[in-house]
């Protein structure tokens, strides 16, 4: 915890600091939605030994809002706070309910803006940060089979986008980001019987919303 605190701190201190030095940046603030989509390992698709249950998790709705100083022409550092609001069991046993997942994210990232075509100005970026997520109870009927819990897990997200110019200081376009957090929700193994805290991986495809002004 310790590490990821000291993490963002930095990274907010040294936009803060080159703020300060330039005396007036631009800045951006956006907002995102779409889609939060497992990939990848038990998370994903975790289906038994005949094929005939997957209890891997579904996708779900995922917004963000960010904010971001402009340091020069093509780069910026920016804090993104995101919400992923309910990934559901795909397919969960008779007599089971629960397991559901929401996710926080905390993550301070650069973008790197390349040359604009047009009205389009494409881009690359990479965050790091806090990822913090809540899993409901699994239950057997009335009996519990593990509790709920709040868990917090460094982790990372890398992508891009494009924007395209819709009128002045406003910009609309879509992202792409692949989020990896390192350790995550306790699930079970259907082949091998067993139970065990993986490694989340979600592809997020977004519409985006910008708004660029200067202080």
């Amino acid at each position: 915890m310790k590490t990821i605190i000291s993490v963002i701190g930095a990274v907010l201190l040294a936009g803060a600091c080159s703020v300060a030095m330039a005396g007036e940046n631009k800045m951006t603030a956006s907002f995102l939605t779409g889609l939060s989509i497992p990939v990848s390992g038990l998370y994903a698709s975790n289906a038994n030994t005949t094929g005939s249950r997957d209890d891997g998790m579904k996708a779900s709705l995922a917004t963000a809002i960010a904010v971001d100083y402009q340091l020069h022409e093509s780069l910026a550092l920016g804090l993104e706070v995101g919400h992923d609001w309910n990934h559901p069991v795909k397919e969960m046993p008779a007599g089971q309910d629960g397991d559901e997942i929401s996710l926080w994210q905390v993550t301070p990232y650069a973008k790197y803006s390349f040359q604009t075509i047009g009205k389009f100005t494409p881009y690359g970026i990479l965050g790091l940060g806090l990822y913090s997520f809540h899993q409901n109870a699994r239950n057997i009927g009335t009996t519990e089979m593990y509790a709920a819990r709040n868990l917090n897990y460094l982790g990372f997200n890398i992508g891009g986008g494009a924007t395209y110019a819709l009128a002045k200081d406003w910009e609309i376009g879509l992202d792409l980001r692949w989020h990896h957090v390192f350790s995550g929700i306790q699930m079970s193994d259907l082949g091998n019987n067993s139970s065990s805290f993986i490694s989340l991986n979600n592809l997020t495809p977004s519409v985006k919303v910008q708004y660029g002004f200067s202080i």
